[in-house]
């Protein structure tokens, strides 16, 4: 498991780092059938938990590889943690600890959907740029220093 600190949120991961990858942790491999839970989208990425409170989540960072590189989604879930910059604190800080524990210069995003501004707000705040555009939609990179 993966587990930082940012000024007001902690980070967690059910992902390992092994070798500078990030791969599922997979010690136990047991399944229990009376306690499956249906998947939130949130697994296999970072969830950011505020310090004041750790039972409340708010925000989370889904993560892939594919095409050679990470592509981060993201998104708030808790109405009260909209335009507080908690987005914005969590994928830079999460950009910066990925650069520095993993072999990867160059993070991803497409931001979409019915938050498309506010993402492209949340991606320019972390110096994400304009990098390519497919199909008319408009892909951000940001690239390690």
């Amino acid at each position: 498991m993966i587990c930082f600190e940012t000024d007001r949120l902690i980070c967690k991961s059910d992902l390992c780092l092994e070798n500078g990858r990030l791969v599922e942790d997979e010690k136990d491999n047991t399944i229990d059938i009376l306690n499956i839970k249906p998947t939130t989208g949130k697994e296999g990425g970072f969830v950011f938990c505020h310090k004041e409170v750790l039972a409340v989540l708010v925000c989370h960072v889904g993560i892939t590889f594919v095409r050679g590189r990470f592509e981060v989604t993201y998104g708030v879930d808790n109405e009260p943690f909209c335009n507080q910059g908690y987005m914005t604190e969590a994928l830079k800080s999460l950009c910066g600890w990925l650069f520095d524990n993993t072999d990867q210069d160059v993070i991803w995003a497409l931001p979409n959907g019915e938050c498309k501004d506010a993402s492209i707000r949340v991606l320019e705040k972390c110096d994400f740029k304009t990098a390519d555009t497919v199909n008319g939609l408009v892909w951000y990179e940001l690239r390690k220093d």
